[in-house]
């Protein structure tokens, strides 16, 4: 699984919140997973380092609020950093990702609409999908229309499949204490 990592590129995690303790080993090899991934739709572009920041809705409201102007709570924030002129080429990101929303959604009962198979979703692979989801608009992708939505959460399934193939989604989130 290490063979996923970029050379060279840092994935550190920062959990802002204590609902759930998250298994930091897993979350980096997941991390690698996509980032892969977003390597192989971006190849011109070099990614140095990506932080994961967990957050509960209060912590992803106040990001999203200093950082784009909206005063509301959200699943995912994808925040790209370009390099600075004169600087390395390698890009840097990060993905705040809100756990609190993982867990009320990974409560639902699966839905068709959402993608869900008959497979339990599951707070770990709703986890997965906003990780997904961040690192897929790291590729320049863009959801602000139907098609675009349609294209980001095909290619999010796909890649779920595959972190799902590894072992990578089940026990994400442990219980906190």
């Amino acid at each position: 699984m290490a063979g996923h990592l970029t050379p060279r590129m840092k994935i550190a995690i920062s959990n802002w919140q204590t609902l759930r303790k998250p298994d930091r080993q897993k979350l980096r090899l997941l991390a690698a997973l996509f980032m892969a991934k977003v390597g192989r739709c971006r190849p011109g572009v070099l990614w140095s380092e990506l932080t994961l920041i967990l957050a509960d809705d209060d912590g992803i409201q106040d990001i999203n609020k200093q950082c784009l102007g909206r005063d509301e709570s959200t699943d995912v924030l994808s925040l790209h950093y370009t390099p600075i002129p004169g600087e390395k080429m390698q890009h840097c990101a990060e993905l705040i990702i809100n756990v609190q929303r993982a867990i009320e959604s990974g409560l639902k009962p699966p839905s068709p609409s959402r993608g869900d198979t008959v497979v339990a979703w599951g707070e770990c692979r709703e986890l997965a999908l906003y990780i997904a989801h961040g690192c897929d608009h790291l590729t320049g992708a863009n959801d602000g229309d139907h098609q675009g939505s349609l294209r980001m959460r095909r290619r999010e399934l796909r890649w779920l499949s595959l972190a799902h193939e590894e072992g990578l989604i089940e026990g994400l989130l442990l219980p906190s204490g």
